[in-house]
């Protein structure tokens, strides 16, 4: 423990009296502010301000028992919203997985069966013309066509463009 000295204490005890002091000094215009505000206001008015604080107190409480009622719906709520996730999760877990059905893939017997087309020069050329018509001719070559090869293209060219010319030639 250190060693105080009388000088220290003496220090010590001349800083206390002077806090007291003012404190003392604080407290004496505290009270005659008080004492001036009591003065200024009269019964009616010390009435008003109880009435409003009774208003307020009242105010407050119906706010808080409507905060308690909130609080206690909002309490609800997350209970449903937990009882419908494990209903998901129950939904979820007891659905069955329902797999795709395997691809079919083409035998070897049937790819070698399968026509073989060739598309020579001329056919790419005689396409690539039909490509350069305008849209309207196109398409009216389309549906002359159809009917006759189906789908038109490069594998068919020659066959659409020998049938349109006979129908143009008649």
């Amino acid at each position: 423990m250190s060693r105080i000295t009388l000088k220290s204490q003496a220090i010590v005890i001349a800083q206390l009296e002077a806090q007291v002091a003012e404190l003392t000094t604080h407290k004496g215009i505290l009270m005659n502010e008080v004492a001036a505000l009591s003065q200024e206001l009269s019964p009616n008015d010390i009435d008003l301000l109880h009435e409003k604080i009774a208003l307020q107190v009242d105010e407050i409480n119906a706010l808080n028992a409507d905060n308690a009622r909130l609080a206690q719906s909002n309490t609800a709520a997350y209970n449903r919203c937990d009882v419908l996730e494990e209903l998901l999760v129950q939904a979820v877990d007891v659905r069955p997985v329902v797999k795709s059905a395997p691809r079919m893939t083409i035998a070897p017997e049937v790819t070698e069966s399968q026509p073989t087309v060739e598309i020579t020069a001329q056919d790419r050329a005689f396409y690539a013309k039909f490509k350069a018509l305008p849209r309207d001719e196109r398409l009216a070559i389309i549906e002359f066509a159809r009917p006759i090869v189906g789908h038109v293209g490069i594998h068919n060219i020659m066959t659409v463009r020998a049938a349109w010319r006979e129908s143009q030639a008649a």
